[in-house]
């Protein structure tokens, strides 16, 4: 028999994963602004470092330039799918169920509070599944946004280098 005092732990249980969902779309939406604009400005400074390198036979520098832009889209790819709607969240209950199944007696708020224990450990469980996924696709974006960053950091060391 559950105590109204029980109930409000599992709901504060319940509410730290849902601000943990919001903090993942917050991280994915930051890295998702920070990739496009550096892809944007990285694409659109491309034809003059072309222009730059044409003179020289091709080389690995131009290569460390395609890895890290290749490492920039892994990224962006990672990070689309982590604020994709490919995840279920389960809410606390649905409030029409509840009251059709309540009958012609009410329960006794002990049961009442039984049952919305039991929905709020089931929707707790499917979106701890759901963040935990969320966040290791977060993680990869990570790992490759540092990989194109350094690759990208390689590439302009080598070329301001040899134009001096």
């Amino acid at each position: 028999m559950a105590t109204t005092n029980q109930y409000e732990f599992f709901k504060y249980l319940f509410e730290i994963e849902k601000s943990t969902q919001k903090e993942i779309v917050t991280k994915g939406q930051v890295y998702l602004s920070v990739i496009t604009f550096y892809l944007g400005v990285t694409l659109f400074k491309a034809p003059e470092l072309l222009k730059e390198l044409e003179s020289e036979e091709p080389n690995t520098i131009m290569g460390v330039f395609l890895v890290g832009i290749l490492f920039f889209l892994f990224a962006l790819l990672f990070d689309l799918i982590s604020l994709g709607h490919f995840y279920k969240y389960e809410r606390i209950n649905d409030a029409k169920h509840i009251i059709n199944q309540l009958g012609k007696s009410p329960p006794s708020d002990e049961d009442f509070f039984d049952d919305r224990i039991i929905d709020l450990t089931v929707a707790i469980t499917r979106n701890t599944r759901a963040n935990r996924k969320k966040d290791k696709f977060l993680l990869l974006t990570t790992i490759f946004l540092i990989i194109g960053v350094l690759f990208h950091s390689i590439f302009f060391t080598i070329f301001f280098i040899e134009k001096l």
